[in-house]
């Protein structure tokens, strides 16, 4: 795959088949949406083009910090799982969120991309103000010899997947449907740093502390049972994310980990956290004391859950095999 960013001067001199959109989570519904674009773009042979934005409309807009299902890294390597040639975060400035839908077709994806046919769900919107919706598209694309095919939308439980609804579970702690809307386990991955060491010292649970990227969705505060990938290993263990408000207060949102059976230094590593079951919300305890008898008593439910294998997980580490 050929990762294209951070320039509009871009020539591709072959034919291609285009999706575009924000593609944050690379979930269900996009992963459908490209699959059926492989398929168009193998029956016209053509090359696969995934296009979308290093920075989303919105936020270039409203110039407000978003939470983001994925990182850019991750929606790099994602859109590498999904198989495709080419993978563009085209830059969003001013000049281009006020190029005309007409022109966006013709100069950008038909010169520039030779896009020669194109895949999109019926909510499509593109060029300034998003004007260019699928009438648009599907009247004037012909016009350039631009072929179009349009894909009904993915559901979960009657309701069409979206980045969205799945941000909304993740909000409410519902982590195992999010996980299913998404096809693979949500998590983070991010440097191991230094923490109070009270988890280890005090409790008899050493565990990783890690920073999320400012930019990253964080699911409910809360302990989850987890799956940690270190490198090409895979251990399961118990997360907790929020404040830790029991141990301090003001400490910034993160993420401290108990892995099972592992004993090595893990710090300034990069270590892959995904979040398999909801446990309970974060708690504040008037003592140490109190806190350590709930985490035992966490450590002993999420070690019966890994016995009876009461949870779903996906087994897609070639997704991440770059981000450990």
């Amino acid at each position: 795959m050929l990762y294209i960013h951070d320039t509009t001067d871009i020539r591709i001199d072959e034919p291609t088949a285009v999706s575009i959109g924000k593609y944050d989570g690379f979930h269900r519904g996009h992963r459908y949406l490209i699959s059926n674009l492989r398929k168009a773009a193998d029956k016209h042979g053509l090359r696969t083009l995934i296009f979308t934005f290093g920075t989303s409309p919105a936020h270039f807009i409203s110039g407000k910090a978003e939470k983001l299902l994925c990182t850019k890294r991750e929606r790099q390597t994602l859109s590498r799982s999904c198989g495709a040639d080419y993978y563009i975060e085209y830059p969003f400035t001013e000049e281009v969120r006020k190029i005309p839908p007409g022109s966006f077709l013709k100069e950008v994806l038909h010169d520039r991309l030779m896009v020669r046919h194109i895949v999109a769900g019926p909510d499509c919107r593109f060029g300034y103000k998003g004007e260019g919706d699928v009438e648009f598209l599907m009247e004037y694309a012909p016009k350039l010899d631009i072929g179009v095919t349009i894909i009904s939308k993915e559901k979960f439980h009657d309701e069409v997947i979206s980045s969205t609804r799945i941000r909304h579970c993740l909000i409410e702690g519902q982590i195992e449907q999010a996980n299913r809307m998404l096809g693979y386990n949500y998590g983070m991955t991010g440097k191991v740093v230094h923490g109070n060491g009270i988890g280890g010292v005090e409790f008899g649970f050493p565990t990783i502390n890690q920073e999320a990227p400012a930019c990253k969705r964080l699911p409910m505060s809360g302990v989850y049972l987890a799956r940690i990938v270190l490198g090409e290993g895979v251990y399961y263990g118990m997360s907790n994310v929020g404040r830790k408000p029991t141990i301090a207060s003001g400490l910034p949102v993160g993420v401290e980990t108990y892995v099972f059976g592992y004993s090595g230094d893990l710090y300034e590593q990069r270590v892959r956290v995904e979040f398999l079951k909801f446990i309970r919300p974060e708690l504040h305890f008037d003592t140490h004391e109190e806190l350590r008898r709930q985490i035992v008593k966490d450590k002993e439910t999420v070690e019966q859950l890994i016995r009876d294998k009461s949870f779903t997980e996906y087994h897609v580490d070639e997704y991440f095999i770059d981000e450990g």
